[in-house]
């Protein structure tokens, strides 16, 4: 083969590549992380900031910088549960991070198969007002019911996510592009009942792994005070309820 031929076949090999990449969507953990910028860190030196986290609930037990040894927090089911006291027993120096702190992400993990997408933070130092460096870091592990993260889309995850970490206020970067309303389309096969809801209920799945579902679909509740009565006998809380009436005032 002559070289000339060896180039054009080389440049074609490469634009094949190229395009081949060009197609292959962006992974959930790209995605968030687009949104969620992690910080640039030197050690547990920021050398270049990244998105600004606030701290909404408490339970969250950090680590001070030099320990190798983390103390995960738990969101699941709409709980967020501190880690134990073992764990707690053999990291030294810790303390909780109280509502309302402000962190950056040191890294975002995602594991599909294990449904879960795992925040490493760490003290947004200046943002909490501090002179002095404490740059105390944190893991909270968001678990979703088995086989769900991979038909979930980011937006959903995020929501999740914003029970714990939510954007600093005036920060949050837009999920959609800007455009004109749009009014919500029912898809097929996704009308779903008082039946329905109660369905996922009796499962156990979390408030907001529900919400998400009824703000996603297309609905046709009985809202009226039985039916209301008969969701709340059957475990259905104040806030999945109230997100099925909003659900049908739009679908009327």
């Amino acid at each position: 083969m002559k070289q000339r031929d060896k180039t054009i076949l080389l440049v074609v090999l490469i634009l094949c590549s190229v395009a081949g990449r060009a197609q292959t969507p962006p992974s959930l953990k790209e995605q968030l992380e687009a949104q969620y910028k992690p910080a640039k860190l030197r050690g547990v030196i920021v050398e270049e900031p990244g998105t600004v986290l606030v701290i909404k609930k408490g339970g969250i037990y950090a680590s001070p910088p030099k320990s190798g040894a983390m103390c995960p927090a738990r969101y699941e089911d709409g709980n967020l549960k501190g880690p134990s006291g073992l764990c707690l027993a053999m990291v030294k120096g810790g303390d909780y991070l109280s509502i309302g702190a402000k962190v950056y992400i040191r890294k975002i993990d995602v594991n599909p198969g294990k449904d879960r997408v795992q925040f490493f933070i760490i003290e947004c130092d200046s943002c909490n007002g501090q002179s002095r460096q404490s740059s105390y870091k944190a893991d909270v592990s968001f678990n979703f019911p088995k086989g769900s993260l991979q038909s979930m889309s980011p937006s959903q995850v995020e929501d999740v996510i914003a029970n714990v970490l939510a954007f600093e206020e005036g920060t949050e970067p837009p999920k959609e592009a800007p455009g004109p309303p749009v009014p919500p389309i029912s898809p097929p096969g996704e009308v779903l009942t008082n039946a329905d809801v109660l369905k996922m209920v009796k499962a156990k799945l979390g408030d907001d792994l529900i919400i998400s579902k009824i703000k996603s679909s297309g609905c046709n509740f009985d809202i009226s005070v039985d039916g209301m009565v008969g969701l709340k006998t059957e475990g259905a809380s104040d806030a999945v309820i109230q997100a099925m009436q909003q659900c049908q005032a739009q679908n009327q």
